[in-house]
């Protein structure tokens, strides 16, 4: 079971996080704090060693491509008016 937890921290600057995360300087940020079982925990961590980015990186990427896969079959749903 995964549980989660959001930490919201409001005016945060890019330049308190991981350059690597914040491609696009300059955008406020919130943080999301995930509990996740010992095991998804290590395979992903491997999986973002193994892609050469940060664990931040690879979320960040599953859930937009996620995200844009839903956002992309919604409007296939909706009838054109």
């Amino acid at each position: 079971m995964q549980l989660l937890e959001i930490s919201s921290k409001v005016g945060h600057h890019a330049s308190s996080y991981p350059p690597a995360f914040m491609k696009n300087s300059g955008k406020s940020v919130k943080k999301l704090s995930v509990l996740l079982s010992s095991e998804l925990h290590r395979r992903s961590k491997r999986q973002a060693l193994l892609n050469d980015q940060s664990l931040t990186d690879l979320i960040v990427s599953l859930l937009n491509n996620y995200l844009d896969s839903v956002d992309s079959a919604s409007q296939e749903k909706i009838p054109p008016g």
